[in-house]
Parts: structure tokens; sequence; C-alpha cells
């Protein structure tokens, strides 16, 4: 891929009408949050790499792909702060809506992943600028892996594309659609889940989804919902016994 070509395939919208495109990066979401702060990135700028060297996940994980696609998009949403975690749900449903554009059924796992048959697929990062009013900007870092995929040439241009086209979709929603829309594809939803906690301990019970603001709630055998934010979370785990 090259730059022209990205956008001569991108459908016209206001997320990819800036673009950058690297062959190798460092990391897409390092050079997006670069160009943001320092040479003043407007709503809709993409960086676009075929390989990343040090891409790491939400917890620092190392991310790698024989086969792969990262692109990091700059959005500067009208979001309160308390409901940026939302930010990880637009990503995770934007890409698994673009999966779809080339044969790949995912589900969504929260609050980073995307997965077949719990295989990563590909993993999603939001990270927040804060501002006086609320969410500033945000990077929506995305990383997947086409290995597989039958390609004559422009999968990744057709993933790039659907992807863009998602995110737009999915950001100009209301929290309420999000929270349902998710719903809808997350299958711990109603199954029993424990949750890794951060800095530690753990919660077992009836997982229900993320709520209006993006928190992931966890009923106990009373009833009771406990809402934790994504920066609470470690892991999602199905029990073991």
């Amino acid at each position: 891929m090259d730059r022209d070509t990205i956008v001569g395939a991108l459908r016209p919208g206001v997320l990819g009408r800036e673009v950058e495109h690297y062959q190798v990066a460092l990391t897409t979401e390092s050079i997006a949050l670069g160009w943001l702060r320092q040479r003043g990135a407007g709503h809709g700028a993409v960086v676009v790499a075929d390989r990343e060297i040090a891409a790491r996940g939400r917890r620092f994980e190392e991310w790698t792909s024989v086969d792969g696609l990262a692109a990091s998009v700059i959005v500067k949403p009208e979001l309160p702060v308390d409901r940026q975690d939302l930010l990880w749900a637009h990503g995770l449903l934007a890409a698994r809506a673009a999966y779809a554009t080339v044969g790949i059924r995912v589900a969504p796992h929260w609050p980073e992943a995307l997965l077949v048959n719990d295989t990563p697929m590909g993993l999603v990062k939001a990270e927040s600028q804060l501002g006086p009013r609320g969410v500033a900007s945000a990077v929506l870092t995305f990383r997947f892996d086409v290995t597989g995929v039958d390609d004559d040439g422009d999968s990744r241009l057709v993933l790039l594309a659907a992807l863009l086209e998602a995110l737009e979709v999915r950001l100009a929603q209301p929290p309420q659609a999000i929270s349902e829309e998710f719903a809808e594809h997350d299958p711990l939803v109603g199954t029993q889940a424990v949750v890794q906690m951060l800095p530690r301990g753990s919660i077992r019970g009836t997982a229900v989804g993320i709520d209006n603001i993006g928190a992931f709630g966890v009923a106990g055998t009373s009833g009771h919902v406990t809402r934790l934010p994504v920066d609470q979370i470690r892991s999602i785990e199905r029990p073991h016994d």
C-alpha cells in the first residue's frame, strides 16, 4: 500500500481526510499522538502502517501478527469525562463491522480484543486526552490480523475503508445505541464471568455487559450489579470450575 492508494480507496467522509502511511513504524499510536500534539492533527486524521515493530496492547502486552494491518485514528468527540470508556466500544464495534466485510466473523471481548473461537484476531486501544470540558481528543488504535483472508491485493484497503466508515457511524450514535449494539454481539452477556481487577482482586458473577458510560457490569447472586471502568479491569475470563 501507499498513501495515494489508501486515499483513493476511502469513501468520502470526515474520517480519513488526512492520511499518513508508513511501511514500518514503531507504533502507529506514537506517530498519531505526536501528530496531534506537535502538528495539530485534526479530527479524522489517520496513521496507517503495514508493520509495527513495538506494538503493545492496553496493558503493554506484545502484539505480533505475521500478516496484519495497524491504524490509529485521531478523533475529537464531544464526550464528558465519565463517558470516555465508550470509545473502547466504538472501536470494538467498528472493527467487528470492518472484519465482516472481508469475511471474518469476530466477537468483541471487553475491553480490547476481537476473538475468533477465543483466539485474538485483533486489538483496539483508546487513549484519551482530557480538556476542561471533557474529552478533548483521543487516539483509537486498531491492530488487525488478516492471516488467511482471501487477498486479491486490496483486502487491507477494504478493511481500512470499512473501519473508518463504521467508526464514523458509531461516533455519531447516542450512548444507549452503543451499549445496546455491544450487548447484541458480546458473547459474555448472560454468562458467568470472572473479572480480574487492577491492582488486585476479582469479582465473579453474571456478566451484564457495558452501560451507557462504558462501565462493565457483573451481577452477584443477590442481583446487585458492580460496574467497573476500563482502568480497573485486568482481564475478563470465564470461570474454570
